[in-house]
């Protein structure tokens, strides 16, 4: 059995996730070989630059897979452990950053500039399974690579 098919069938399709442990481990699947840091980019789903990191080495890889199916390049999956800090919960994020409720479209960097000022690392999407992927960090400084692996022989 491939390591990355004995993970899932080890772990089930996902980790619990508790946001507010200090040290957590997570996965970011890409089509990026030999990673030494991840750094923070912003794609038209996102609501700020970061980097997407998921609970789920399932979920993981099968976005890595999807990566290298859209852009070449081999799917990889990239175990990571960080320190959470403070996230925020999206449906929160949005309450917070728009209490009135005003319809505006808010930037990428006006979100950012809200999330530092109040000090949040990141953006936790785990409440909501629809949105694609778990946690958006907004600073990967924080986290460090452990090992990346190849999948489905990449």
């Amino acid at each position: 059995m491939a390591p990355a098919a004995k993970r899932v069938a080890e772990e089930g399709p996902g980790r619990l996730f508790m946001p507010k442990a200090k040290e957590m481990v997570l996965y970011h699947g890409t089509n990026k070989k030999n990673l030494k840091n991840l750094k923070s980019s912003l794609t038209l789903d996102d609501q700020v630059k970061g980097v997407s990191l998921t609970p789920s080495f399932e979920e993981a890889k099968i976005y890595a897979q999807e990566t290298a199916q859209r852009g070449g390049g081999d799917p990889v999956v990239y175990e990571v452990k960080g320190k959470a800090g403070n996230l925020i919960d999206h449906v929160e994020l949005l309450r917070a950053i728009d209490p009135k409720d005003s319809g505006k479209d808010w930037t990428p960097a006006e979100v950012e500039a809200f999330l530092k000022k109040e000090g949040y690392s990141g953006i936790d999407y785990t409440s909501d399974p629809m949105l694609g992927y778990g946690i958006r960090m907004i600073d990967p400084k924080k986290l460090e690579i452990v090992r990346q692996e190849l999948i489905d022989g990449g």
